[in-house]
């Protein structure tokens, strides 16, 4: 085995088995672990405050505790992940009395998120983040900036360190050198589809969110120079972009790999919408650039845009590419499925062929197979 495989081996393993790989990242690491629910959480807080940041994003099963809480059709990340809570899935992870669950809050769905965690699983506190819907002004990131201060002090009482600016900026410092690195990695991986397949793709993507950001970093910057000495071979098959919140299905990624399906690139809240912006360099303090980060964020559902920008975006890298588009909406998702319509109106004017994956259940993901292997059908149509 090539040192390239064994590395895309390690970090594949790595992601299969999050709850394994956070064990061992707290032993190297000797700290405890602070959940970061939905992306965007500040993980450079957690970071600044000596605790490990880890990505929760729900899964993919069926519901049973978290009705107690939640009717059949709300959010299915959210329900997810506090289904994975009750079932005791965070304990040992999430050690009480230094960690938390920072929750943040972007639309209405999350709003109730926070205080059924805490009735439900009061042993792991939760730190909310409301962040604004006007984002881009000054007044907005002032405000994002104030709850990121208020995140900080929660977190300095659990851990009992300060998060000093010199903290802060070193934090700032290690996941904006993590985003460039997946810049360019996600770039790199798009050259060899014989060799980055959509489902080693999103799992050497998704093994970041349980690692310390540190040793990530190197495991996949190392990754990107080996892949870049490998031989740019014809790809056969067609290329596809990705938008949506998540693509969390083993099932469905393997089975774009079988329809001979290529992720060119991707627009998803889980993935490179994690790292496609950088804290700015400057700023009155670490806070606000942490605020800014957000403020500048593009091509998302869950950060107000009222100009739509992902959707012609998203015309032109495929028409750019001939690539299709594959829509990816966890069930009950509001932000997305208000998008949807004005998305598919743009891509029909454009003659994009595209399908709209709605997943929850493994009987949805059953449905969305079938989508899937006639969008292929349609894809090598169009190609002959």
């Amino acid at each position: 085995m090539s040192e390239l495989d064994k590395l895309i081996s390690e970090l594949a393993a790595t992601a299969r088995n999050t709850r394994e790989a956070v064990r061992k990242a707290k032993e190297e690491t000797g700290k405890e672990a602070a959940g970061c629910f939905l992306g965007f959480g500040p993980e450079e807080l957690a970071d600044a405050a000596g605790l490990l940041p880890v990505s929760v994003w729900g899964d993919d099963r069926e519901i049973e505790k978290a009705r107690r809480y939640y009717p059949a059709f709300f959010c299915a990340p959210v329900q997810q992940m506090l289904e994975q809570a009750m079932g005791g899935e965070y304990d040992g992870l999430l050690s009480a009395p230094k960690c938390a669950m920072i929750m943040p809050f972007y639309w209405a769905a999350l709003r109730s998120a926070g205080q059924n965690f805490k009735t439900a699983v009061p042993h792991i506190p939760v730190i909310p983040v409301v962040y604004p819907a006007n984002r881009k002004g000054r007044s907005g990131r002032e405000f994002l900036a104030s709850e990121y201060r208020s995140a900080g002090k929660a977190l300095e009482k659990i851990t009992g360190k300060k998060i000093t600016e010199k903290a802060l900026q070193d934090s700032i410092e290690v996941y904006n050198r993590y985003r460039s690195a997946m810049r360019e990695f996600v770039k790199e991986a798009s050259g060899h589809p014989d060799i980055i397949t959509p489902y080693l793709r999103h799992m050497l993507i998704k093994a970041a969110g349980c690692q310390d950001k540190r040793i990530y970093t190197e495991k996949i910057g190392r990754l990107t120079r080996l892949l870049k000495k490998e031989p740019v071979r014809d790809w056969n098959g067609n290329k596809v972009i990705l938008t949506g919140i998540l693509l969390e299905s083993e099932q469905i990624l393997k089975k774009m790999e079988s329809h001979n399906l290529a992720v060119l690139s991707d627009y998803l809240l889980q993935e490179s919408l994690q790292f496609q912006t950088d804290a700015p360099v400057e700023g009155k303090d670490s806070f606000y650039r942490l605020a800014c980060r957000f403020a500048d964020l593009k091509f998302c559902s869950v950060a107000m845009d009222p100009e739509k920008s992902r959707i012609s975006r998203l015309c032109e890298e495929a028409i750019e590419n001939q690539a299709g588009v594959i829509v990816c909406i966890p069930s009950f998702c509001d932000p997305e499925e208000y998008d949807y319509p004005l998305m598919r109106q743009a891509l029909d004017e454009k003659g994009i062929k595209h399908i709209c994956l709605e997943l929850n259940t493994s009987f949805v993901s059953s449905q969305a197979e079938t989508l899937l292997q006639t969008f292929a059908e349609m894809e090598r149509g169009r190609e002959k």
